[in-house]
């Protein structure tokens, strides 16, 4: 009878778990108008009438239910400011951990459509990529990716390899003849694995790296040569690490490296490092499988372009390969203060094989004085939220336990009664 009654408990509160799982993955989803596609049916793009081509990457806006007014400030204003033709979230869309969404899959969803808000507003086409904090919700990224694709102009989708969410490429053709000129690649980097090196951030897998390698051939048979490309993901590769100098604790500008790098403190290579600053140490996986020994086997890309590591925004060059920081975009966490922005790519049919970029700062944009607490001087200010939010969840949780208890204990009581009584 003991059991019985301790099962029968057990039993109610997986029940509960299991609804609340089901009904945070179940919400009704339609799909906005679809993108336009190539011959082969991959997603295309246009260079504009002026044979141009402007590309905004956002990255980090990583907030809870409700967005920033500062960071949807910076976005409308850049938006107007640019008039991209193409905007890319490069990652950590949402906070995933923030309290409010783990718990509700109406909260993330909320999160989403204000950050979305400048972007719909504009009628500018968008892609998304996923990074670390946006699995992290109650909302699996593959919802998350249905809900981007209901928004109009969305040009994200699921992807073809097995790994992952938002594996896929954007061709880019004439403004006029339809001619491809140059490619887009899009990586979902993951979440957080174990490797050799133990528990850290994820990386892109060999299935993910045989897609793009058997994409890239599909495309070059196509059009008769190596089409040239830019990629987006959030975590950066681990040759970022390339770009740095081993140097002394106390060296002006040295910054400790992260994961299996923690042990030394880098400095920028400057015969490597074209622009740009580093102020935290790079965070890519500790665990490298090989992504960009693809891409420098291919050879068909120019730039990567990462966000992941807030407040680093400098440019190098590995093996014929730019390395791209995007610092955050997001006021809700850390960041660099009036140095939270947007990086911005140019292109011209013209000369496909080429780009350049340059940084839209939030003091570019603004004259006005940002509050103290939205400046940031390292600290997170999701960590002061979430001690808060926490703090009652674990309270609420306690109280479950306890009810529980005096649940069992309530059974175990009666069920001895009854012996007694026999």
């Amino acid at each position: 009878m003991l059991k019985k009654g301790i099962k029968a408990v057990c039993s109610c509160v997986s029940c509960f778990l299991l609804a609340v799982l089901f009904l945070a993955e179940a919400f009704a989803s339609s799909a906005g108008p679809s993108p336009e596609t190539s011959e082969n049916g991959d997603l295309q793009l246009r260079f504009n009438s002026s044979g141009k081509f402007k590309i905004m990457v956002i990255a980090d806006v990583q907030d809870g239910k409700n967005v920033n007014e500062y960071t949807l400030k910076l976005m409308t204003k850049s938006i107007e400011a640019e008039s991209p033709d193409l905007i890319v979230l490069n990652g950590d869309n949402v906070m995933g951990i923030d309290p409010l969404l783990v718990l509700s899959p109406k909260n993330v969803r909320n999160s989403i459509d204000e950050l979305m808000k400048p972007i719909t507003d504009s009628n500018i086409p968008f892609a998304v990529v996923f990074g670390n904090h946006d699995a992290e919700s109650v909302m699996s990224t593959e919802k998350q990716m249905e809900y981007f694709q209901q928004f109009p102009n969305c040009y994200a989708i699921k992807g073809d390899a097995e790994t992952g969410v938002g594996n896929y490429n954007i061709l880019l053709s004439g403004s006029s003849d339809g001619e491809v000129k140059l490619n887009l690649w899009f990586f979902d980097t993951g979440n957080h694995a174990f490797s050799e090196y133990g528990y850290g951030y994820n990386y892109v897998r060999e299935d993910q790296i045989k897609w793009y390698e058997d994409k890239s051939a599909e495309i070059n048979a196509a059009y008769g040569r190596t089409v040239q490309s830019l990629a987006f993901q959030h975590i950066p590769v681990a040759e970022i690490y390339g770009l740095l100098l081993e140097a002394p604790e106390n060296t002006p500008g040295a910054v400790q490296g992260h994961g299996k790098w923690s042990d030394k403190y880098y400095v920028l290579n400057e015969e490597l490092v074209r622009v740009g600053n580093m102020n935290e140490g790079p965070c890519p996986p500790d665990f490298n499988n090989g992504q960009f020994a693809s891409w420098k086997n291919q050879g068909n890309i120019m730039a990567a372009f990462f966000g992941h590591d807030h407040v680093n925004e400098f440019i190098g060059t590995l093996d014929g390969i730019d390395l791209c920081y995007v610092p955050g975009a997001g006021f809700a966490s850390y960041g660099n203060g009036y140095k939270h922005g947007v990086r911005v790519i140019e292109l011209d049919e013209a000369a496909p094989d080429s780009y350049t970029t340059r940084m839209l700062y939030y003091q570019d944009l603004f004259t006005d004085t940002i509050p103290e607490d939205w400046q940031f001087d390292g600290e997170f200010e999701h960590s002061r939220r979430m001690w808060i939010y926490y703090g009652l969840a674990i309270g609420l949780a306690a109280l479950l336990i306890l009810l529980i208890i005096l649940l069992v204990r309530r059974i175990v009581k009666r069920v001895r009664r009854n012996k007694l009584k026999k």
